[in-house]
């Protein structure tokens, strides 16, 4: 299916955002399960926004079949090599899993000019981690993509995602999916993805 096209929505204050997204419960189409190698970006996440993200081709969506998913900001658990998160992934092929919210979808803003699966794990990690395989257990929608007008305001609605997917995921039903059995685990993610063309090249400080 064709990828959904570009926004022009203009975004809404997050003073008329609710601070938490979704039912009580995952309801379909989640959880939707999404996977494949972490990539170099674009090499803003850190440097322009000081919100830095993990990466995954866009043909990681075709995992479970979703290509053609909405542009926008979902929520959700992230599972990365156990020991990542402290700079020293142990090649067991165990996870550890932290909270994130993943950005899908053109970036109005920078004018992009195809889709991205972007993921801004909410851990701080002492150093990047490229080529290492991802889990992405998405459990709600948060808002759509929005065309900015300003740095600021993207910053701004990114630091209000953060505060909303750790509100929702706070809720019974959602905290119990950080033990999912498939995010136990990271040894089988499809690590022959690739992206579909070159990124450009980032910054040597640029780290997730």
């Amino acid at each position: 299916m064709a990828a959904p096209p570009k926004s022009k929505l203009p975004p809404i204050p997050t003073s008329e955002r609710p601070t938490f997204a979704g039912p009580e419960s995952p309801e379909s189409p989640f959880p939707i399960r999404v996977s494949g190698p972490i990539i170099k970006g674009f090499g803003r996440g850190s440097s322009s926004l000081g919100i830095p993200t993990a990466n995954i081709p866009i043909a990681g969506l075709d995992v479970g079949g979703n290509s053609s998913l909405e542009s926008g900001v979902y929520y959700g658990y992230a599972a990365v090599p156990k020991g990542t998160g402290a700079g020293k992934p142990e090649g067991t092929g165990e996870a550890e899993v932290w909270d994130m919210c993943m950005s899908v979808g053109w970036n109005p803003f920078y004018q992009n000019e195809r889709r991205s699966v972007e993921v801004h794990i909410i851990h701080k990690f002492p150093k990047n981690f490229y080529g290492a395989p991802l889990k992405i257990l998405v459990l709600g929608f948060i808002r759509p993509e929005y065309d900015y007008k300003s740095l600021e305001a993207l910053i701004d609605d990114i630091n209000f995602d953060v505060t909303v997917t750790e509100n929702s995921l706070k809720r019974e039903a959602y905290a119990k999916l950080r033990s999912d059995e498939w995010l136990r685990r990271v040894d089988d993610v499809d690590m022959s993805l690739k992206d579909e063309e070159p990124r450009p090249k980032e910054s040597e400080d640029e780290k997730l």
